[in-house]
């Protein structure tokens, strides 16, 4: 263990991804302070054995970003495009559709529709779209903020009275949990940028970073040899002077703009051939003070009903407005309190439930 380390940042740039994403995610700050200390757990706290606690200190200048990536090359087509999985689904037993499934997607990032039939190309594959945008997508921005993560390790099973007091149902005997808790504080205004270029993105990091293996998700056991885990991961988001979500999307341009006023009603015969342009719009929340994000990740499957993540966000005075539109403000001075509760199953092709209050 490293009992105290403090570490000064500057022009530090964290970037995440490799040539098969069309974008790197990039984390960047101009200056930070990091502290880092671990304290053995107290004598009568038998659930743990030591806490890590990761402090970073006037971060400044924080900006979270996709970078387009020019050496990524799109592939022309993938054999398992379609709803082959869907057909295996329906006409093969379970344990044969896992089978076939890994074969499959153990293949997506190198088969070639046209080199798997033998047909040599020397076409170039087609560059991504992505790749020829010079501007970056920033997601989250804020010029000073603080990270504080705290972790307690969980403890081996070795005793029978320890398994005995987590198995029970006494709320006075039974054992706690370890607890894992990361804690973001924005202290000046932060900018939240979404478009359905981040969820694309997203899906694609996560592809290469932790793929999707069709199995089941593991039960969680109470037993000799197995680890006294935390049961969730709290991560709080507190916006001391308040943030701004911007949901970015794109619609027709108005008809009376493409057909022209007397066209439009119905005064004279349209003569434009062009086609239709989309222009771009956004739907803006504006958070204010003292706004507080609370995420409970659920770590542990207990039965067949999987986990539950829960998350739920307070503020006052937010406004509502949407950009591209006449009527630009919806709300105003709101109060707003939003709770979303989503339920994972243990199954992997089982519906998940999501519930909004």
């Amino acid at each position: 263990l490293i009992p105290a380390l403090e570490v000064a940042l500057r022009d530090f740039a964290f970037i995440l991804g490799n040539n098969q994403c069309p974008s790197w995610l990039v984390m960047k700050f101009s200056s930070a302070k990091l502290l880092h200390s671990a304290q053995s757990a107290p004598s009568n706290t038998p659930y743990y054995s030591h806490a890590n606690e990761f402090v970073v200190h006037n971060l400044r200048n924080f900006h979270l970003f996709f970078r387009p990536n020019d050496k990524y090359r799109k592939p022309r087509g993938h054999p398992t495009e379609g709803k082959v999985v869907e057909q295996l689904v329906e006409k093969q037993p379970y344990e044969d559709l896992l089978r076939e499934a890994h074969t499959i997607l153990g293949n997506l990032k190198v088969v070639d529709a046209g080199v798997a039939r033998g047909e040599e190309s020397n076409r170039e594959p087609p560059t991504s779209k992505r790749s020829e945008k010079a501007d970056d997508e920033t997601v989250i921005s804020c010029s000073l903020m603080q990270v504080h993560i705290h972790l307690e390790a969980p403890l081996l099973y070795h005793e029978k009275k320890t398994i005995e007091m987590a198995l029970s149902s006494d709320p006075k005997t039974k054992l706690k949990r370890p607890e894992s808790r990361v804690d973001f504080i924005f202290k000046t205004p932060a900018y939240i940028n979404y478009g359905g270029w981040a969820d694309r993105q997203r899906g694609e990091l996560m592809e290469q970073l932790k793929p999707y293996d069709y199995r089941h998700m593991p039960l969680y056991i109470i037993k000799q040899g197995e680890y006294h885990y935390a049961e969730y991961l709290d991560i709080n988001f507190t916006f001391d002077r308040g943030a701004k979500l911007c949901i970015n999307f794109e619609r027709d341009l108005p008809l009376e703009e493409y057909l022209g006023p007397k066209v439009y009603y119905g005064e004279g015969k349209s003569s434009n051939r062009a086609n239709r342009k989309r222009i771009p719009g956004s739907l803006d929340l504006v958070l204010g003070d003292k706004t507080r994000l609370k995420v409970r990740q659920g770590n542990l499957c207990w039965n067949d009903t999987g986990t539950v993540t829960t998350a739920r966000i307070t503020s006052r005075k937010c406004s509502w407005k949407v950009n591209g539109f006449p009527h630009k403000d919806i709300i105003q001075d709101a109060q707003l309190e939003l709770e979303l509760i989503m339920r994972y199953p243990r199954q992997w092709n089982a519906n998940y439930v999501w519930d909004v209050n």
